[in-house]
């Protein structure tokens, strides 16, 4: 695992942009420990079709639209690194959430074992609907990103948690500079966090959006695939970083 950003180096981040459902901020401290309870990814890596950096009916989202389309993915792409880190990338995502808010945040996680081995989040059942998408859960998480308020509380109870915390990643590739033939490729990640108290009710559903500060370079459409997906990593602890640095 990469070096893990200070809190120092991206407080800057309050000024970066980002949008989502609600406009009021946590104080993280009110609500620990925290338990996260699902971290879920995307696939594939698809190009930002958009000069928006929010999401639009163009971007490609293939990876997401079904059981079939998964089919179709793992056989177009069974030896394309891009998607065979999927499950990398988000599993480092899950290790850097629970990290970064120890260690930046000073807010106090519950361990993973603690949660996933808990006989209420054995029991929670996935939305009928997350059956139908082909997301990538991190290591032992179920997608629960529509979990109840009984269930919550049963989880919390168990496990010694104040609140509950799901984030939803989408890995994607945006052209910075130039064309696809000849160019500049960034990482780009947006991460949707949901966030329950200890009554079970959402206190936040915010997506925050950050772009790597580094780029690879295209030539005649090719690019060096393992330096694009080694800009994932801090991407994804900046994007963590944001969250924290708005809701402290």
């Amino acid at each position: 695992m990469k070096k893990i950003l200070s809190l120092c180096s991206i407080v800057l981040l309050c000024v970066c942009c980002f949008f989502g459902c609600a406009s009021t901020s946590l104080e993280l401290a009110n609500y620990a420990p925290v338990a996260v309870v699902t971290v879920l990814g995307n696939q594939s890596l698809p190009w930002v079709e958009s000069e928006n950096f929010q999401a639009d009916a163009n971007d490609d989202f293939d990876d997401e639209t079904g059981l079939l389309s998964t089919m179709v993915n793992k056989l177009m792409n069974g030896n394309n690194p891009e998607y065979l880190t999927a499950a990398d990338r988000v599993q480092y995502a899950a290790e850097s959430f629970s990290y970064l808010l120890e260690e930046n945040a000073g807010i106090a996680v519950i361990p993973s074992e603690t949660v996933l081995h808990s006989q209420a989040y054995t029991d929670a059942s996935r939305n009928i609907f997350s059956y139908l998408e082909s997301r990538v859960a991190a290591q032992g998480y179920k997608n629960l990103m529509q979990l109840g308020a009984k269930r919550a509380r049963l989880i919390m109870q168990e496990t010694g948690a104040k609140s509950l915390l799901m984030a939803d990643f989408v890995f994607r590739k945006k052209l910075v500079s130039g064309t696809k033939q000849r160019g500049e490729v960034a990482a780009y990640v947006t991460m949707e966090v949901r966030f329950l108290d200890e009554r079970g009710r959402e206190t936040l559903n915010k997506t925050y959006e950050v772009l790597s500060a580094n780029t690879v370079h295209i030539a005649s459409t090719k690019y060096n695939v393992d330096e694009l997906l080694d800009l994932y990593a801090e991407a994804i602890e900046t994007v963590i970083n944001q969250f924290i640095v708005t809701n402290l």
